[in-house]
């Protein structure tokens, strides 16, 4: 249950940078959005690498 909470809060964050990134004029800023969802996709990638159902 614990896995599934946070596979999908790292789900929407990414998709949340995602939009952001779509839309920001700064480019300081979107090289900070940039890192942010990149640690949401690693940290997705790992869930589904450790995940006992593939």
């Amino acid at each position: 249950m614990y896995q599934r909470f946070l596979r999908q809060w790292h789900s929407y964050r990414a998709r949340y940078h995602e939009i952001l990134i779509d839309v920001c004029l700064d480019e300081t800023l979107k090289q900070t959005l940039i890192n942010k969802l990149d640690y949401h996709k690693q940290k997705l990638n790992e869930m589904q690498q450790l995940s006992p159902y593939q």
